[in-house]
């Protein structure tokens, strides 16, 4: 079977059964009836030693397709785990696995709703039967990791199989699988051997000099427990009388197991016992690896010896092996406590597979031996690349495992845990640690330059303000030269500069250079963020009908890198929605926002969830749908407020009071102005962009008070001029029309004509339908428009989900079925819920049922 690697977080033994040694147990025929059928569940239940693994093998050699994956305590991390098992059934099944590892890597956050749906999705399209083997399933403790595999095991499609391998019962729902019959269970009666069979081990297998009653009683001694029988034999045939196995008359498993351990223990020459102790220390072990810390020979004597020790399989180039657990535990517990040797193996250890390419053992090994320097360097040479897999959470945790003064010794690890908790969408720690770094004294010049691209970007995503106090247009050259993607977001830092001085030529040349070294280096979180400013600086200079032509060509990149599912094609959706709004393209630009949303909420991007939130509400308010709208504003400024993103929550205010202003609400929408809020304008002076925003919902408020004086046409004016000379040109539209409201108010009848033909000379060609579309009652005719304050169209039918959503309540089903049924949490489809009780104003289940059918909603 050829593996496809999904990356190198995926230990490629872990996905094939390990074998044991020469003549390891008496070789045991599988049960018939785990040849005649394939349930949904096999369950092999048994302690410690039972010959799980052995029979689990077997079943797997039985099946045509079969995947393998062997768990350690690693994996109840959930991300780990999900990348093994996709690789697992990947082996395989390759290209069924293929949209579920992308969809994976391509997350900082694990979707988990989205992933299950595309797997079971996946495997559902396949005709083969396949069975999929988790062996050592005691070894997860992780609730996500139970619930997920819950999932999995309550939606597999017919014809695939799941058979674990445990020590205890796992925390499944196994109770409904049983009453079904769809659980085969092997359990400790069938795995131990019995009085005959044992005997026969020692007399005939194994070839032990005993007499027939001494086999009968070492038989009857270790009730039949295989590892038992193994570590009897073994001892015996090392020279321990059996008269000395026979002395232990307790019958308990760990008296018995702890003696014969320590009698194989003690048989061992002294050169054996050394490299038992130090191997112990490592999850698995090569011969290479071997020679580096005392040598590979001991190797090839404990297979012979049959000492507990594993082959594993898969990688093509090393052999690697390692110790049953149980043999593992008692080696490591003979190691002395506080022992300087073990930080020598650990550390040669960690060398090794940094030299050879297995960097995350090097980490892992290095921070165990306490090699702080060492690991430092590893995560300054791995974060980039951790942070382009998007392994953001594992990046900030592995930082977190060392000492402060460390950290403070390499202020390179500062930046990069400034970069994950940014991509995490923790603005404020990701300052603290901004404000940590640039305490420290006698930073480097690249570093420096570093903090100043990470405090422009984090301006922005907080308040659209980038930090401007110590940037310099030379920061870009001070940058690392080789660090494609540092430098990607350098000239988005560049552009973001240049756009708030008003350059947008320059600022768009910026933009470009970033998409370009970021698709060099596959960087979709660069590449996305850059492609996104340039998609806005379009639509800013007028250009909509090119801003949407290239925010369409941004995705089909997306679709074709498969970065369809990472946050960054949210922006993408939520920019594409804006264009399609200002088109009054209503239901395509409700498409794209919903998906835009659903991409942010699964990957936890709050930093842009807000806007698109309040972008969405800008929509539904046009389509007259005020509950649906305000529902998501207060949705937007719980989000703004709880990670403290300031410009969702001033959004949310603008689009709120736009919406109380055409609904003829003047008091509703001073009461917004006056809040606090909405910051104030200068009295004076030009404005930046976002200024002249604010400004144009300032003049609508004046305006709608009835305000006609020069002061206020003087004002616009000056914006005006302002917006124009820096290439603004959809903020000059929007000022146009307002100045020829205000001019008909003055009786300047052909000076509002000619401002209203100015701003159609943006609008027009520019597809810039809306501002046209509603205009001010002083203009309307000139307009050839209706004077109205909102769109009077119906509600829209209910949207795709909430249909759902409502049909599977029709037909009874709980929270958790719903959520179950259409693989979404339960707490998503309560979310669901909460919304259709405020868009229907019902507020229950059967009241929203009752509702939906006085609406006609399709099969309700």
């Amino acid at each position: 079977m050829q593996h496809q690697l999904l990356d190198e977080r995926v230990f490629v033994t872990k996905l094939y059964p390990p074998t044991a040694g020469h003549a390891a147990l008496l070789c045991r025929d599988l049960p018939p009836r785990l040849r005649s059928v394939s349930p949904r569940l096999y369950l092999l239940l048994a302690p410690v030693g039972a010959g799980k693994t052995s029979l689990l093998r077997q079943l797997w050699q039985t099946r045509p397709a079969a995947a393998w994956l062997s768990l350690d305590e690693t994996d109840n991390d959930l991300r780990r785990f999900l990348s093994h098992l996709l690789a697992a059934i990947a082996v395989v099944r390759p290209d069924a696995m293929r949209e579920a590892q992308n969809l994976l890597q391509a997350t900082q956050q694990v979707q988990v709703d989205r992933l299950l749906s595309v797997l079971i999705n996946a495997l559902a399209e396949e005709t083969e039967p396949l069975l999929l083997c988790l062996d050592d399933y005691h070894e997860i403790s992780s609730a996500p990791v139970h619930h997920f595999l819950g999932q999995l095991l309550r939606f597999l499609p017919p014809g695939i199989s799941l058979a674990l391998a445990t020590r205890h019962e796992p925390p499944l729902a196994l109770g409904q699988l049983r009453a079904r019959g769809e659980v085969t269970e092997i359990a400790w009666n069938e795995l131990h051997f019995s009085q005959e069979e044992a005997v026969t081990f020692l007399l005939e297998i194994r070839r032990l000099a005993l007499t027939q009653e001494q086999a009968e009683q070492l038989a009857a001694q270790t009730e039949g427990w295989p590892a038992g029988l193994q570590l009897v034999a073994a001892a015996l045939e090392r020279g321990v009388p059996p008269a000395a196995v026979l002395r232990d008359k307790s019958g308990a498993e760990t008296r018995l197991r702890d003696f014969l351990l320590e009698s194989v223990w003690e048989a061992q020459p002294p050169e054996i016992r050394q490299f038992l102790i130090d191997t112990a220390l490592l999850d698995r072990f090569c011969l290479p690896l071997c020679d580096a810390l005392s040598g590979s020979e001991p190797i090839g004597r404990l297979l012979q010896q049959n000492l507990f020790i594993f082959q594993l399989h898969g990688d093509r180039d090393l052999g690697w092996y390692r110790y049953h657990q149980l043999f593992r535990e008692f080696l490591l517990s003979r190691r002395p406590p506080g022992e300087a040797e073990k930080n020598r193996i650990l550390l040669t250890a960690a060398h090794w597979c940094a030299a050879r390419g297995y960097p995350r053992e090097a980490l892992e090994y290095a921070l165990r031996g306490e090699d702080w320097d060492f690991a430092a360097d590893l995560l300054q040479k791995m974060g980039r690349a951790w942070l382009l897999q998007s392994d953001t959470r594992d990046l900030s945790d592995a930082i977190d495992r060392l000492p402060q003064a460390e950290i403070e010794r390499h202020p390179k690890l500062y930046s990069l845990q400034a970069w994950a908790l940014l991509y995490l969408g923790d603005t404020a720690a990701a300052g603290a640690r901004l404000d940590a770094l640039d305490d420290l004294p006698g930073l480097d010049a690249a570093t420096t330059a570093e903090s100043l691209v990470l405090r422009v970007i984090l301006g922005v995503v907080r308040a659209d303000d980038p930090e401007l106090s110590n940037w310099r247009h030379s920061i870009i050259n001070e940058l690392e030269g080789d660090d494609a993607e540092l430098l990607a977001f350098g000239h988005v830092a560049e552009g973001y500069v240049l756009r708030a001085a008003g350059q947008l030529a320059a600022a768009a040349e910026h933009f470009r250079r970033a998409e370009e070294l970021s698709l060099r280096r596959a960087s979709h979180s660069a590449y996305l963020l850059a492609a996104y400013n340039t998609i806005m600086l379009k639509i800013v200079g007028g250009k909509l009908l090119a801003a949407e032509a290239y925010a369409r060509d941004v995705l089909e990149i997306t679709e074709t890198n498969r970065w369809q599912h990472v946050a960054g094609a949210g922006f993408i959706q939520g920019i594409l929605a804006i264009v399609l709004y200002e088109q009054f393209r209503l239901p395509e630009a409700l498409d794209a926002v919903d998906s835009a949303i659903e991409i942010l909420r699964s990957n936890q991007t709050y930093s842009y969830l807000g806007i698109a939130l309040c972008e969405r509400a800008r929509i539904l308010f046009a389509q007259g749908e005020a509950e649906r709208a305000r529902y998501d504003l207060r949705f937007a400024r719980r989000v703004a407020r709880e990670h403290r993103i300031q410009r969702a929550e001033l959004r949310a205010e603008v689009v709120e009071q736009r919406a109380e202003l055409r609904a003829g609400n003047l008091a509703a929408a001073t009461a917004r102005q006056a809040s606090g809020l909405i910051p104030p304008l200068p009295e004076e002076g030009a404005l930046n962009e976002r200024q002249e925003l604010l400004l144009i919902e300032w003049a609508y408020l004046q305006l709608a008070e009835g305000r006609s004086d020069n002061a206020l046409l003087q004002r616009l004016e000056t914006c005006l001029a302002g917006a124009r000379a820096s290439g603004r040109l959809k903020t000059a539209a929007e000022l146009e029309l307002q100045r020829a409201a205000l001019l008909a108010r003055q009786g300047l009848a052909q000076a509002s004509k000619t401002a209203v033909e100015a701003a159609r000379a943006i609008a027009e060609p520019g597809g810039f339908r809306r501002i046209l579309l509603f205009p001010m009652p002083e203009i309307a005719p000139l307009l050839g428009a209706p004077a109205t304050a909102a769109a009077n169209a119906s509600p829209q039918p209910f949207r795709q989900r909430e249909l759902q959503i409502l049909q599977l309540v029709a037909q009874g089903m709980s929270n958790r079925e719903n959520g179950q049924r259409l693989f979404i949490s339960e707490t998503t489809v309560k979310w669901y819920l909460k919304h259709l009780y405020q868009i229907l104003d019902v507020n229950s289940r059967t009241a929203a049922v009752a509702k939906a059918r006085q609406l006609c909603a399709p099969g309700i």
